[in-house]
Order: C-alpha cells, then structure tokens, then sequence
C-alpha cells in the first residue's frame, strides 16, 4: 500500500514530538510505501530536512506558502460563476459548510487562477454581499484585505500537483486537512485525519490573543485551522472537544482514541474486571523523547 503523509510545519523538517511520531510510524511500518506531502513555510527551506529519510519514502512532494505571494495575475477572468459556484465561495468567505467538490473543481481541475480572482469584480462583489448581511460595522478596507490574506493560500494550495497513493493520512487540520481531502477528491481514495487535538487548541490561542487579527474576523482564522476534518473518512482524536470541533454533526460519527493508554482495556479494569490482571496500577505514564528524538522512548508503571 502507498500511504501520502500531509505534513504540516514539522517531519521531515524539525525535531519535535509530531516529527518523532511520524518517523516511528513509517519506520514500524516498513512493508508499506510513503509519501510526504509537506507544507512548509518558505520556500528557502526547501530540502533542508534534519531526518534522514527511511528507505519505504519513495517520494517528497513540497508545498510553501510564501510561493502564493509569487503568484501572477492572469489578466480578466473569463470564468462566468454558477449560482452554485457563487455560494460555495460565500460559504467559505463567511467560515460556513461550501461545497468543496465545487471549490476543488474550480481551483484544481480547472486551473482558476487565484489571483485573478481576488483581483475580480466577482469576488468584490460577494465580499460586498458579506459584509452587508454579517459585518456592517466593520471597515470595508479591513474586510477587504482580512479575506484576501485569508483565502489567497487556500485557493493555492488547492491548485496543487496531487501524489499518487492508496490513501492520504493527514496528522492536522488546517492546510493538512485540506491537502488530504484535496487528493481523495483528484484519486477517489479514503482520507483520514489523526488529530491530537494540541495543534488545533494552541493555534486557537495564539489567534484569540494576536493584536494584528482584527476581532470581526478572529472566527474565520480559526475556522480555517480546522478546513475540512467533516469532509475525511476517519477522524481519530486525542479529545473529544476535537471531534465535537471537527465534526459535521457535533462529531458522533468519529472515535476518539487516546494514544497514551489502552482505555478500553484500563476502563475494563476499573470495572472491576480484574481476570486479565495480576497487579494494580498506581499510575500510568506515557514518557516520549519530543527534544531528543534519537534517544529511546520509554514507558512505566
């Protein structure tokens, strides 16, 4: 099986405690094939990985943001918008639930050139629509250019080249959730996503207390941290606030797995079912090297 790894800001880039769970797994999983699909920040770092790659990697497919401030302006749209099409952009525009069958096939299959649009009477006007029906009191010149820096690297990412592969893993929300859900539409495979929940909730914090997010739009910062999780076909979160986050239905429909601990087991246990035990716990610990990725992990009881 070919497995696309999206990564996002960590593996095979940086040491950390994401960085070292990704290469534990593609190393304990040596009869399958992996594929990096990594979002990085600038293009500068382009090769710069501090992991040697294991052997199963076949490929590196890299994405950075800052190209999207490279992009060209093709000249006038000639794209006339279906109503259809319209909405879907103005669900996205308002942190809503768009079409993005819709949204993909404009921006990936058809090639639409995001700057053009954000530089068209189209997009003018569904702004225009926006912020008459939900930010009447905010300043058109903040509302103008809060949704272009917000949707310029969306609509970017979705023109990317799209990895072959069996499957697509993405360990995150956001850009990794929308990279994944990007290549089970282009390959119509299954698309799952393993969120700890940590990654979301700092990301969060850091725009509720940013002072260069203007408060009308704090929503939407956050709202695109967690792009797509309701689109994917398996949802494993650390948390359940996460599936409740993530979910298109308040999030019943996904599990939420603890990584730290055999729960179901452990709660079999607390139960009163000790047939399977010969000694109690005291405490469980689950230890992990997140600074020094090259020691050996270790667990106690």
């Amino acid at each position: 099986m070919r497995i696309c790894l999206i990564l996002e800001g960590c593996y095979p880039y940086i040491f950390g405690g994401v960085s070292t769970w990704m290469h534990q797994y593609i190393n304990e999983m040596k009869e399958h094939e992996f594929v990096l699909w990594v979002i990085g920040a600038n293009a500068k770092d382009k090769g710069k990985f501090v992991y040697e790659l294991p052997k199963n990697v076949v490929e590196v497919h890299e994405v950075f943001l800052d190209d999207a401030l490279r992009l060209k302006d093709s000249g006038k749209m000639l794209h006339a918008f279906t109503e259809e099409e319209t909405n879907s952009l103005k669900e996205l525009m308002l942190c809503r639930r768009p079409n993005w069958e819709i949204l993909f096939r404009l921006y990936h299959d058809q090639k639409l050139n995001p700057m053009s649009f954000l530089r068209s009477e189209e997009f003018l006007n569904i702004l225009t629509e926006c912020c008459i029906k939900d930010y009447p009191y905010t300043p058109f010149a903040d509302a103008f250019h809060t949704m272009r820096s917000m949707l310029l690297p969306v609509l970017y990412l979705m023109g990317s080249e799209v990895p072959k592969a069996d499957v697509y893993h993405a360990i995150c929300t956001g850009y990794g959730g929308l990279l994944a859900c990007l290549g089970g539409h282009v390959y119509k495979k299954k698309v799952l996503l393993t969120e700890h929940g940590i990654y979301t909730r700092e990301r969060e914090e850091e725009i509720i207390r940013a002072k260069w997010v203007q408060p009308a739009f704090k929503k939407q910062w956050i709202y695109h941290l967690c792009i797509h999780p309701s689109d994917v076909d398996e949802l494993f979160a650390a948390y359940d606030r996460m599936a409740v986050f993530a979910g298109k239905d308040g999030g019943d429909q996904y599990d939420t797995a603890v990584d730290w601990a055999a729960k179901a087991e452990f709660d079999q246990y607390r139960r009163g079912d000790h047939s399977r035990y010969d000694l109690q716990f005291s405490a469980i610990y689950g230890i992990a090297n997140l600074q020094f990725p090259h020691q050996d992990s270790a667990g106690y009881l």
